[in-house]
């Protein structure tokens, strides 16, 4: 089977190519490799903390599927738009009858900047992506007024390359001893390896109906022990490397991505506003008092990451004041279940700060 590839398109001035450069971080990107009529590949090799994998990186001039085998490699597609000129748009949206045969897991619509003042509207953008399951990724996003965000969002080049990493490549090989020590992050992982081999099983059952697929269920299992193992030591590897703050922030963007896909499974029986008034006091504490401990367990850390987003309202219905101390506290929980040093969050707000009286006490 041929290397996953990562499609990049552009209906505007500014070329595929320039992409390809930002993410390998190249300043002459030289000639790449044809591996079809007016398709250039340039291998990336991506490595993070938690696996390897080798993607291509493919331009192209023209909208194409290519041939069968490159389609079926397609893993992801980015295209450019220029959002001052509708005809831009248009070409985008022509794009459309051939991501339906690409059927590409990723789809990133990039531009210089999108404003309500541009000809094609920012909110037109937004809608059309979220129609289509694309992400909206600006190279230089307007400012954001609120300067005193807490959260803020990644952007640009980093959101491209952040939302990349997080995808699960057909041809990625875990690593032995990824400092991964939340079993539900571990979890996870093992729950997109089953879901992508059911499909692989399920298109040789499809082309062969009387083959037995013997060999697709023992490298099924061979993919699950493969990831246990890998996992077997994160605690200890975790504790003694202070230096897993770097790549805390893609392994958030990892679990987020993959809880997707179990999330669009889940009915939603409750509507934003219940789950707003589920997100009380009492219930923080008791969370970060969980996550604080040597042994968090799967389901505490599933509740932080269903209740990130709700959390991020609350802090921005909070005073300045009591929202840093907020974000203090949600920082440190997170740095805890992903097992960092205790050193490095030494000092910081503790859950003892917070007001107690939520908290029931003991009667005699």
């Amino acid at each position: 089977m041929s290397a996953p590839c990562v499609l990049i398109a552009s209906c505007c001035n500014l070329k595929p190519d320039f992409l390809v450069k930002e993410i390998l971080k190249l300043d002459d990107l030289g000639n790449g490799t044809c591996i079809l009529e007016k398709i250039c590949a340039y291998d990336w090799n991506i490595e993070t903390k938690y696996y390897t994998a080798s993607v291509q990186l493919c331009t192209t001039e023209e909208r194409t599927i290519g041939n069968e085998s490159f389609a079926e490699s397609v893993e992801a597609f980015l295209v450019c738009f220029d959002s001052h000129q509708k005809n831009s748009f248009d070409s985008v949206k022509s794009w459309l009858p051939y991501l339906n045969q690409l059927e590409p897991e990723i789809k990133m619509l990039v531009c210089h900047q999108c404003t309500e003042n541009h000809e094609v509207k920012r909110l037109t953008v937004q809608e059309w992506c979220i129609d289509n399951d694309f992400e909206l990724v600006e190279l230089a996003p307007e400012e954001d007024s609120d300067e005193n965000d807490d959260f803020p969002e990644t952007t640009g080049i980093k959101r491209i390359i952040q939302a990349l990493h997080a995808h699960t490549w057909s041809n990625l090989t875990m690593k032995e001893n990824p400092s991964v020590c939340s079993p539900y992050v571990r979890q996870l992982m093992q729950d997109e390896f089953k879901a992508k081999k059911a499909q692989e099983n399920q298109k040789s059952l499809d082309c062969a109906p009387n083959h037995v697929n013997k060999t697709a269920c023992d490298s099924d299992e061979e993919n699950q022990l493969r990831v246990d193992s890998s996992c077997v030591d994160c605690a200890h590897s975790s504790k003694s490397n202070p230096e897993n703050q770097p790549e805390f922030e893609e392994a958030i963007s990892l679990a987020q991505d993959v809880s997707k896909i179990d999330k669009e499974k889940k009915p939603k029986e409750k509507t934003k506003e219940e789950s707003l008034d589920l997100l009380h006091a009492c219930e923080d504490l008791q969370l970060f008092e969980a996550l604080g401990t040597d042994d968090p367990g799967g389901e505490s850390f599933e509740k932080l990451f269903e209740r990130f987003g709700l959390m991020k309202e609350k802090a921005q219905s909070l005073p300045h004041q009591e929202r840093k101390k907020y974000a203090e506290k949600v920082a440190v929980a997170f740095w805890r279940a992903m097992g960092g040093d205790e050193d490095e969050v030494e000092g910081l707000s503790e859950t003892d700060d917070l007001d107690t009286e939520c908290i029931p006490q003991n009667i005699p």
